[in-house]
């Protein structure tokens, strides 16, 4: 969806209506966010805080774009999509489960915990990541 959605945008750019004018057309767009073995250690984290306060998360790639993917993108381990459940995003119709917030934050304070915790682990695989890249 998102390559036939850019290329209509540039169909449209490329017809210059008004004689002597250009368009020059400037994408913020990025790629789905990598998953990069910093990453996997954070999701690993991340449902292991999940499990001990009784449910679970799961690690998706939905092929979509947040500012979650132009942190990664810096080489900064990022997760994105731990805030309340809900739906119907960016419509009016846009919910929140009310009764995921508690837990929902609770699981974002033990990933906090966990991460001040596992943080030489996690500078560790950061590391060997770049040695592997070079």
């Amino acid at each position: 969806a998102m390559h036939q959605f850019d290329q209509a945008v540039r169909r449209q750019v490329d017809q210059t209506t008004v004689p002597g004018t250009s368009i020059t057309l400037r994408s913020r767009h990025k790629d789905p966010m990598e998953r990069t073995a910093p990453i996997g250690v954070l999701v690993d984290l991340a449902q292991q805080a999940a499990r001990e306060l009784g449910f679970e998360v799961h690690d998706a790639a939905t092929g979509g774009t947040s500012d979650a993917n132009f942190i990664a993108a810096l080489g900064v381990p990022t997760l994105d999509g731990l805030g309340p459940i809900g739906g119907d995003d960016h419509t009016p119709e846009e919910y929140v489960d009310i009764s995921s917030i508690v837990p929902r934050t609770a699981l974002l304070a033990k990933l906090i915990i966990s991460i001040c915790r596992e943080r030489e682990a996690i500078r560790n695989v950061r590391r060997k990541e770049s040695l592997t890249e070079l």
